[in-house]
């Protein structure tokens, strides 16, 4: 393996393995006569991109945070550590050991990681705007590089890496910065120079406002949902944009800005579309607090 970070690839694998060891999860022994071990049964251009890991969404956890805000209930936390390995199989499996790793999973604040991404990309130190998206910036694909030295110029910079950052700050406790996230992130296969200068922009917004963070409080739990779209707003092919926002306890628990596949004939055509998408997510909100045990 000869990528710099691989020291951190082999510190994760050997704590994958010292759980796997502690959890018998396995025995190592010589292939039984008749037997076929399995191998990796993803398939390259077919599923290979697919990955689905059970995990509770961001959302629903802040409704639980609301609850907990609203009647005055405390939270404890807990972690149960590869929680995949209690389970009991009702057969024998027999498999190849994989080669691969996988990142090992930190606990982080949501401030103490935009300052160590502002920091990584070199912008801790610069000046700080107020908003996320400034109007001017009116981005499209004409902003993309056309000729080698362009493209070859923008592959110095992380823009994917940066992106990703952005999106994990965004999908946690920031939904102000949720839209303009979207937009550059519909240039990943081809950045250009503009491009480039509007994910800086979002830095230094986010370098203004770090210390942001959600608040419940503790009045009456209620769901409560807000959309919005725009009309047109992709430059490009005239798509538009819709976004929700959904608050529960007095804070907000689940957001969305996303471009559209379809073209909107009209702007009611558009302001239709965005409370449908809405009630789809309220709808299921709704479901869980249910579940829950609160039915009013």
């Amino acid at each position: 393996m000869g990528d710099e970070n691989k020291m951190k690839w082999v510190d994760a694998m050997q704590d994958e393995m010292k759980s796997l060891h502690e959890n018998h999860s396995f025995e190592l022994v010589k292939l039984p006569k008749g037997k076929r071990a399995l191998k990796n049964s993803q398939k390259k251009c077919i599923d290979f991109d697919e990955i689905f890991s059970p995990v509770i969404k961001m959302s629903l956890i802040r409704v639980v945070l609301g609850f907990a805000a609203s009647l005055d209930l405390e939270i404890k936390q807990m972690d149960v550590k590869t929680a995949f390995l209690h389970g009991d199989l009702d057969k024998e499996i027999y498999m190849e050991q994989p080669e691969g790793f996988t990142i090992k999973e930190k606990r982080i604040m949501c401030e103490q990681y935009i300052e160590n991404v502002l920091k990584r990309f070199n912008m801790s130190k610069a000046k700080v705007v107020s908003s996320p998206l400034a109007s001017h910036f009116k981005l499209s694909n004409r902003h993309s590089p056309s000729i080698d030295k362009e493209k070859e110029d923008i592959r110095r910079v992380s823009y994917a890496s940066v992106v990703g950052s952005l999106i994990y700050v965004m999908v946690c406790t920031r939904p102000d910065i949720t839209y303009a996230v979207g937009v550059v992130s519909r240039f990943l296969s081809n950045p250009g120079i503009l491009h480039w200068e509007t994910i800086k922009w979002i830095m230094r917004y986010l370098r203004d406002t770090s210390k942001l963070k959600l608040t419940f409080g503790s009045g009456k739990p209620v769901l409560v949902g807000y959309t919005k779209s725009d009309m047109a707003g992709d430059v490009d092919n005239i798509r538009f944009t819709l976004g929700y926002l959904m608050t529960f306890s007095e804070g907000v628990v689940s957001w969305q800005s996303r471009l559209q596949k379809c073209v909107a004939l009209s702007t009611i055509e558009a302001e239709y579309i965005a409370p449908i998408k809405a009630c789809k997510e309220l709808l299921w909100m709704k479901r869980f607090i249910h579940e829950l045990g609160f039915k009013k």
